[in-house]
Order: C-alpha cells, then sequence, then structure tokens
C-alpha cells in the first residue's frame, strides 16, 4: 500500500505546470474552481455514504486532491 502512495506521489510531482496551466487557460478559471468545487462535493458524499475502507476510498482520497488542487490553483 506504502508503495501504490510512492508511485502517485511520484506521478503528481512529475506532472509539469505547463500541463496545469494549459488547462485552467482552456477550461477557464471560474469554471475550473467550479470543477473542483463539484469534485469534492461528489467525493465527500460518496465518503459519507461507504460502508467500509475498500480500494475505491483510497480513489476518493486521490479525487479530493485534484479537487482541492484545482480550487487552490485557480484561487
Amino acid at each position: 500500500m506504502l508503495l501504490a502512495f510512492a508511485f502517485a506521489e511520484a506521478f503528481a510531482a512529475d506532472s509539469p505546470e505547463s500541463k496545469r496551466e494549459a488547462l485552467m487557460k482552456e477550461i477557464g478559471r471560474k469554471r475550473m474552481i467550479l470543477i473542483g468545487i463539484s469534485i469534492l462535493i461528489i467525493c465527500f458524499l460518496g465518503g459519507a455514504l461507504m460502508q467500509n475502507m475498500n480500494w475505491f476510498a483510497f480513489v476518493m482520497f486521490g479525487l479530493v486532491g485534484i479537487g482541492w488542487a484545482s480550487i487552490n490553483v485557480n484561487s
């Protein structure tokens, strides 16, 4: 499990800024923030309804990070 987190962290650290900036310019600042808020709401509701901790919870943790970053970078 720790190895999976290490790979995910290495992948996130490897993504260059230019890809994120290009995506932000294409989608727009306001839409990107709304997408991030939507991702957070969906994942938090999914987490609240989850009965037990399984692999899907870790996927949702990753999506929460993406949603949070898309809000933070564009704010």
